[in-house]
Parts: structure tokens; sequence; C-alpha cells
């Protein structure tokens, strides 16, 4: 699988950002102007303040092509 086959966020799961910070997706919607998806997530530790952003930025990688370095968020396989 490539970078570009990961799956989009579903609620429930749990990922982890660049820095190594724990999050929990909380839901992923639609803005009610522009459609746009967003995804709802927390800090997995601190989850009192809920934070968002758009699907595009929750996807983006830092790199381009083959030199992709890294995926600003990566889904935790918990097993």
């Amino acid at each position: 699988m490539t970078l570009a086959d990961r799956s989009e966020p579903q609620p429930g799961e749990f990922w982890i950002d660049m820095r190594g910070q724990k999050i929990e997706i909380l839901e992923v919607k639609p803005d009610t102007e522009t459609q746009k998806k967003y995804v709802v997530y927390r800090d997995a530790k601190n989850q009192h303040q809920e934070s968002r952003l758009p699907m595009s930025d929750f996807m983006a990688t830092l790199g381009e092509g083959d030199n992709t370095l890294m995926c600003c968020f990566q889904k935790l396989e918990i097993h």
C-alpha cells in the first residue's frame, strides 16, 4: 500500500501526529456551507479540547512523489 492509498480516518480510531501526540477521531463531517470534509478529533490524554482539520490537511504528507518523508497523521494499529 502506498501513502496515497491510506484510508481516511473513522470515528473511534486512534492516530498519531508527526510530533508523537496520540489523538482520537470523534467524527468526519462536511462543513455546512462548503461541504468540504473535516476531521474532528481530540488529544487522547486531554479529552476536554476538540480540534478540527480539513480532510486534505489531515491526510497531507511532507515531501512530494517518491520523496515523501512522512505523513502528518498516521493511523495507530492496535492489536
